[in-house]
């Protein structure tokens, strides 16, 4: 249930990702990857998705313990908000997840290594997502 400090926050975060984020390709495989079967030669049934994000601009980790892992030089940390993945016109909803591919538009690549949802309370307000290049 949402609190009236959660009906604050999460628009917030959203509004900030808005004003001051800067737009990203998000390419990533969704679909049901269990259907697969190599025995039986049947491909999965998953889809690839390219669709264009708005997240915070790429931040680079400081070497050191970040939720007991350590952290690698050349990592970086984007923020993301949630509907952006939940209202992709004509795929419906999904989740980001390790493995998908974000494009800035200078070119640069980079890979997603984690991905963590950040709440406020029950809402769930960002994606704090892991990338590196």
């Amino acid at each position: 249930m949402s609190t009236p400090l959660d009906l604050i926050l999460v628009p917030v975060a959203k509004d900030l990702i808005d004003r001051l984020g800067t737009d990203m390709q998000w390419t990533q495989v969704v679909g049901d990857d269990s259907s697969a079967n190599i025995v039986q030669g049947t491909a999965r049934n998953s889809t690839p998705v390219a669709i264009t994000i708005k997240a915070s601009p790429p931040a680079p980790l400081k070497i050191g313990m970040v939720q007991t892992d350590v952290m690698i030089a050349g990592r970086t940390v984007i923020y993301a908000y949630p509907s952006q993945f939940t209202e992709t016109p004509g795929i419906g909803a999904f989740e980001p997840k390790e493995g998908a591919k974000v494009t800035l538009n200078d070119g640069l690549s980079y890979s997603v290594t984690g991905v963590s949802p950040i709440y406020s309370g029950d809402d769930l307000a960002v994606y704090e997502i892991d990338v590196k290049r």
